[in-house]
């Protein structure tokens, strides 16, 4: 029994060791072949890298280059002077917008270049968008911008009466405690009694007559008016608040006075409990004129002509008068 044990034994060493030297044959002959393959692969690699730096060099210009193996383009031209501006105009009309034509005249300049004829195609479309579409009223055209030397430029127009028929807003809030209301800039509020705050438009006024008319929702000291237009506020300490009345503020406004302020009259406004309207030329105060107040509710209007160099009062739709003039 132990002599056949042995045997046994034997035997399976013998065959393990066999098996042994097997699996190191097949594992050598596997690392062979893959060695063989990234081999062949790395030398792929180097000969297309190899063509994609001749390819870099000939368009650098570097060295001698084969034409044949570049790319032949065909410049292709449209002669957009055959266009008819009536197809123009009415793929403009989907455009609908100032600012969208614009981009339209800018894209290609046989679009936004001024013709033999006339006007540029961009400038045809928004003559035609105003005429046939938007239509103007009298009171628009007198506030709309004009132009002389037999030219009419209808792009900055149409962009004109764009602005005219937004709602008034409010971009600029100055002082503290004020705020807009409803998440509405057309709409503002305080509730800071102690200090004035201020809510100012930027839509500056160069001619024509202009209205806009203001809600009162409440307070008692709520005051209405138009200034020369500017832009810095850096003179202003915010704590202590902004009333364009106060001749504290009168030196730091006038500062920024340029060639577009001419004559006397800087600011005029309408305090709306009091009734009174007063106007300033940032040097001293002149009380002007005193009408009835306006309450809580009511909707105080101002009338603005540039043309005549006027401001009219209105409440809830009715003249109360001139509160300045010349």
């Amino acid at each position: 029994a132990r002599k056949r044990r042995r045997r046994y034994a034997g035997m399976s060493e013998a065959d393990n060791r066999e098996e042994g030297v097997a699996a190191k044959r097949s594992k050598t002959n596997d690392d062979s072949d893959n060695k063989e393959g990234l081999l062949r692969m790395i030398e792929e690699l180097n000969a297309r890298n190899e063509e994609l730096e001749s390819e870099n060099r000939v368009l650098r210009g570097e060295g001698r280059h084969d034409d044949s193996r570049l790319p032949v383009v065909t410049k292709r031209t449209v002669d957009l002077s055959r266009v008819d501006p009536s197809l123009v105009t009415q793929v403009a009309s989907f455009l609908c917008r100032s600012r969208e034509l614009l981009g339209m005249a800018l894209t290609c300049k046989a679009f936004g270049q001024r013709r033999p004829s006339g006007s540029s195609l961009v400038e045809e479309a928004a003559r035609q968008l105003l005429v046939n579409h938007l239509r103007p009223s009298d009171f628009e055209r007198n506030a709309l911008p004009q132009y002389g030397n037999g030219t009419i430029a209808w792009l900055p127009i149409l962009h004109e009466l764009e602005k005219l028929r937004i709602p008034l807003k409010f971009s600029k809030l100055v002082g503290r405690g004020m705020e807009y209301s409803g998440g509405s800039e057309s709409s503002v509020f305080s509730m800071l009694y102690s200090v004035y705050s201020t809510a100012i438009a930027n839509y500056v006024m160069k001619r024509g007559v202009h209205y806009a008319s203001f809600k009162l929702i409440g307070g008692d000291d709520t005051v209405v008016g138009v200034a020369r237009p500017f832009r810095d506020f850096g003179f202003v300490n915010e704590t202590e608040g902004f009333y364009m009345f106060d001749n504290g503020h009168f030196d730091g406004i006038l500062a920024q006075r340029t060639a577009a302020w001419v004559g006397n009259v800087h600011c005029c406004q309408y305090q709306c409990s009091y009734g009174t309207a007063n106007w300033t030329d940032f040097q001293g105060y002149k009380r002007g004129i005193h009408w009835e107040g306006s309450d809580k509710g009511d909707t105080v209007g101002l009338l603005v002509d540039l043309n005549e160099g006027s401001l009219s009062v209105y409440k809830n739709g009715r003249l109360l008068g001139m509160a300045k003039d010349g």
